[in-house]
């Protein structure tokens, strides 16, 4: 069975791409390692063409006016980066490898923990072109530039993923935010990233901004726990500011 985002990212992109794009003068381009040892999940992501999908589904909705690259290798920790001086999105072997056994720990369903651990990469991917978006374009911001792109990971998900597939995408990869820190751990207050319930209200309420009815339905009777009414109240406007946002200052870029 395929996951859902690598079925329905490319149906979804008609708001964005028209279905005669011009010539590129620039490309999304996926490299292999080295070095990258082979695993039952970089297997099964190479069998499904994840990498080669996730870019062509980039490459539909911007133009960008330089080359991008997303490399998988490893690099001894499980992370992904944006190295900002060749314009690469990286993601680390070990960060398949990682969040595999989390989804599996997540949910006993092989098919669902597949989908948990491609939901958890799509996201992980879009944050990272976030901030390839910010570097090569130059992009105005004021405030913190991972929570940038928190916010354009989010948007992409849920304005080009197939009707349904992207908030269904957006909830599984808040979970990987979701689990409040151990007794004794290092809170890194002092760190770029938001924490990570922070975070997971946050695309919480990104989505019922983006819909209030079927977020409210899928969170059933833990609407008001997980985003309580004095936050809920502002996400739709929230929401409708981001997006506007995104579609003037990626306009240039944007395939229509």
């Amino acid at each position: 069975m395929f996951p859902r985002f690598l079925l329905s990212a490319l149906c979804g992109l008609a708001a964005f791409a028209c279905s005669c794009l011009p010539a590129r003068a620039a490309e999304v381009l996926v490299e292999y390692g080295p070095p990258l040892a082979s695993t039952p999940v970089l297997e099964t992501c190479m069998q499904d063409r994840a990498f080669e999908i996730l870019a062509e589904n980039m490459a539909t909705v911007f133009d960008l006016p330089r080359d991008l690259t997303l490399r998988v290798a490893d690099c001894g920790e499980p992370n992904a980066y944006y190295q900002n001086g060749n314009a690469t999105i990286l993601v680390c072997g070990e960060f398949l490898t990682e969040f595999a056994a989390l989804a599996a720990d997540l949910e006993q369903d092989p098919n669902a923990a597949l989908d948990l651990f491609y939901d958890n990469l799509l996201f992980t991917v879009y944050h990272e072109l976030g901030h390839a978006l910010v570097d090569i374009l130059d992009l105005p911001i004021t405030g913190r530039v991972e929570d940038v792109a928190d916010q354009v990971a989010v948007w992409l998900m849920l304005e080009t993923l197939d009707e349904g597939a992207g908030l269904a995408a957006v909830l599984n990869a808040s979970a990987f935010f979701a689990s409040p820190p151990g007794r004794g751990a290092d809170l890194a207050f002092w760190d770029t990233h938001g924490l990570d319930l922070q975070r997971f209200h946050n695309i919480l309420c990104w989505a019922y901004g983006f819909d209030p009815d079927q977020t409210a339905a899928a969170l059933g009777d833990d609407l008001d726990r997980l985003l309580p009414p004095e936050r809920r109240g502002f996400c739709p406007d929230e929401y409708a500011r981001m997006h506007n946002s995104f579609l003037t200052l990626l306009e240039p870029v944007l395939r229509r």
